[in-house]
């Protein structure tokens, strides 16, 4: 399995929808790695493409409706042994589970995506040891809180809201050392529905 050490302002694809040719157009189309959700995504693509970088997460919905992200060790390792180079969890909680989490994926030889939702959460968490600090559970894309992460000497992706290449390139411009696209690459219909509101009704 290929051992990630920088991505260099790189393209991430989210392929958490059809993956199974979602996957493929991404990396074929050129992007550095996929972030994935579940371990046998994660295995599908490592055995389909064995060089290839691989997020993962595994999104567990709970009883109140609301969704976790990768919530515990064990879900974090066997996303691991699935395949993946780098593992992401939500990072929001207390700090002996951020640091608990941490240690033990880095003790199987994972590297950790903290997924996070503010500055302090991400300052806290890179603290601990997190790998890459993303901004996958911010309420919206802020330019300024990457920056602040950023100038702190954290690696950091910037995730959630890209819809263009510009806005993807203003993330870089901040500081993020990696994008995560989503919707904007593997969902047709999502555009599409942007696209006819954008139009209206006229």
């Amino acid at each position: 399995m290929v051992k990630v050490k920088n991505f260099e302002n790189r393209l991430i694809v989210s392929c958490q929808d059809n993956e199974h040719w979602t996957i493929p157009m991404a990396l074929v189309g050129g992007a550095a790695g996929v972030r994935l959700n579940g371990a046998e995504n994660v295995a599908w693509c490592r055995n389909q493409y064995p060089m290839s970088v691989i997020i993962a997460c595994h999104k567990m919905k709970q009883r109140d409706g609301s969704v976790s992200i990768t919530p515990t060790s064990d879900t974090a390792r066997r996303l691991h042994q699935a395949g993946a180079n780098y593992v992401a969890f939500d990072a929001r909680g207390p700090q002996d589970h951020v640091q608990a989490m941490l240690d033990a994926l880095h003790s199987e030889g994972a590297q950790a995506v903290a997924d996070v939702s503010s500055v302090e959460e991400g300052l806290a968490a890179w603290r601990c040891g997190a790998d890459i600090v993303a901004t996958t559970l911010a309420p919206f894309l802020c330019t300024e809180d990457i920056k602040a992460l950023a100038n702190t000497g954290i690696m950091v992706m910037a995730e959630g809201g890209i819809r263009t290449p510009w806005i993807a390139r203003i993330c870089l411009n901040a500081g993020a050392e990696l994008v995560c696209v989503g919707s904007a690459i593997t969902r047709p219909h999502v555009i599409t529905r942007w696209f006819l509101d954008g139009i209206g009704d006229e």
